[in-house]
């Protein structure tokens, strides 16, 4: 259990993250289906259709299913986005944070970072990043009602030393770490080496499991678990591949095949086919309508959690 969180009406427990942190699928389990026990065991690949994207797609802003998939993967910011269970439930869990409070009427924050978080290319992160990635955030519109953020270096026992973020907001707000759900922590050494580039294609590093290997220009994403996220264990695919279709049909039809689990489609004319398919079901995550394989389950209310992802086998 996490330090708790103080507003005006009460203190609210945080739980931390658990198994795979912020992304796809969790692959191994079993479910009991019609009495009867369904195997599903771990996948190494999962497939993944949206709609053909740009060649010069920006990964860390676009609002393109393909560009926030990849969020959801390579992306962890200070807190995650979760789906509450409850009134009493808040609806954020801790990221890359080891804690987080704020003061009685909820508008002075503070956030600690997790000693010893990594980027994908295995350099730690600094006071620098998390300047540079809140910094970012809040000129793209990601972080909203900031007046004055103060980054420090903690102490704590046995010389640990913790990196702190204090944010004064412009006025309370008990949800505000849902904002920094959205706003994944970036390399700053990275970001200004490749300028402008920074986001595109295989130009991001970022602190979450998983990273870009493999980027063909509006076909094709391929997402691999990074040799942390691999060393510490948890749930979840070894890849992620993101197809890109051309043409809504030919994405319905992989669907049917099976060579796709879900497919992100906003057309009327898939949802009528989808529905009439007794093996494809119709969902919505976070205000994007996608078709599903009923074999592939994962829950998304207010959002998408990549490591609910489970398949029957």
């Amino acid at each position: 259990m996490a330090s708790a969180i103080f507003h005006k009406l009460a203190p609210i427990s945080v739980r931390a993250a658990a198994g795979c942190g912020t992304f796809l699928v969790c692959v191994i389990w079993v479910w009991l289906f019609g009495g009867a026990a369904v195997s599903i065991s771990q996948a190494e690949q999962v497939t993944l259709g949206v709609s053909r994207f740009p060649d010069d797609l920006d990964l860390l802003g676009s609002e393109h299913e393909a560009a926030w998939l990849v969020r959801q993967a390579v992306g962890e910011g200070l807190m995650r986005r979760h789906n509450p269970e409850g009134p009493a439930d808040p609806p954020y869990r801790l990221g890359s944070s080891e804690s987080v409070r704020s003061n009685q009427d909820a508008s002075s924050w503070s956030f600690r970072l997790k000693p010893g978080v990594v980027f994908a290319n295995g350099r730690e992160v600094g006071l620098s990043d998390l300047s540079f990635s809140l910094e970012r955030c809040q000129k793209v519109g990601a972080l909203t009602g900031v007046k004055e953020v103060e980054y420090r270096r903690v102490r704590s026992g046995f010389d640990r030393i913790s990196l702190g973020v204090d944010m004064q907001l412009t006025r309370s707000n008990p949800e505000f770490p849902m904002q920094l759900g959205g706003c994944p922590i970036l390399d700053g050494q990275a970001g200004r080496v490749f300028g402008e580039d920074f986001g595109r294609r295989t130009n991001v590093v970022a602190t979450g499991r998983y990273e870009i290997i493999d980027y063909h220009a509006g076909r094709q994403i391929v997402l691999r678990l990074t040799p942390v996220a691999r060393s510490q264990g948890g749930r979840g695919p070894e890849e992620i591949v993101l197809r890109g279709f051309e043409e809504e049909k030919a994405g319905l039809t992989a669907l049917r095949v099976g060579t796709i689990s879900s497919f992100f489609t906003s057309s009327p004319e898939i949802f009528s086919k989808a529905e009439s398919d007794e093996t494809l079901a119709l969902m919505e995550c976070e205000g994007r309508p996608l078709v599903r394989r009923k074999s592939f389950h994962f829950g998304c209310k207010s959002n998408l959690n990549v490591s609910e992802f489970k398949t029957e086998m």
